[in-house]
């Protein structure tokens, strides 16, 4: 698993703790980046150097059901770094055809 995980305590009556990412390493390069936001869309491996510039990348696939009261799904996430993600990855992804849907966020 290229995620650390820690456990830090939650203010809350009762106590109580949760997990948190301590640091990811890129499942290719094996570059190491400590306090990377990892969220459930993505990981922003910028936030970890302390820019206020966003640079997320999610590779992710998810299976299984989800009904109105309950949902049972299984994850598989790839931890892939910027610099492997545009350097590697598209270049295949785009040799095997695969094209891009760019958008934009501003607000």
């Amino acid at each position: 698993m290229s995620v650390q995980k820690k456990t830090i305590p939650v203010p809350a009556v009762p106590a109580t703790t949760r997990e948190v990412a301590e640091s990811v390493t890129c499942d290719l390069c094996g570059d190491l980046v400590r306090n990377a936001d990892v969220e459930n869309d993505g990981i922003d491996w910028e936030n970890a150097r302390g820019y206020g510039e966003v640079n997320k990348t999610c590779v992710q696939i998810g299976k299984g059901y989800t009904y109105p009261d309950a949902h049972n799904i299984e994850f598989r996430d790839y931890h892939i770094c910027p610099t492997c993600f545009e350097t590697k990855l598209e270049p295949w992804l785009k040799a095997q055809g695969a094209k891009p849907t760019d958008r934009e966020e501003d607000w």
